[in-house]
């Protein structure tokens, strides 16, 4: 699931695109079913979706030059 638009991530959180954009930039906070669904969905721990921590990357990940790990296309959030 890597890549995908807001749009598409709120299709299928069943939220709006509004709302994605306001928990990636730390405006409001998912409930807690639609953290554990965006965890699930994009593979990713919820600790690292919650801080950037993960002890053990999905397989589709990415190594930035600053050697933080993270799902190819997605940043954690910012809370």
């Amino acid at each position: 699931m890597a890549g995908l638009e807001q749009g598409d991530l709120a299709d299928a959180l069943g939220v709006s695109r509004g709302s994605v954009s306001n928990y990636e930039t730390g405006k409001s906070e998912p409930v807690a079913s639609v953290f554990v669904n965006w965890a699930r969905l994009t593979e990713v721990s919820l600790d690292w979706l919650a801080g950037g921590l993960n002890k053990k990357a999905p397989d589709s990940v990415e190594s930035g030059a600053d050697g933080v790990v993270r799902p190819k296309g997605f940043e954690p959030l910012a809370f």
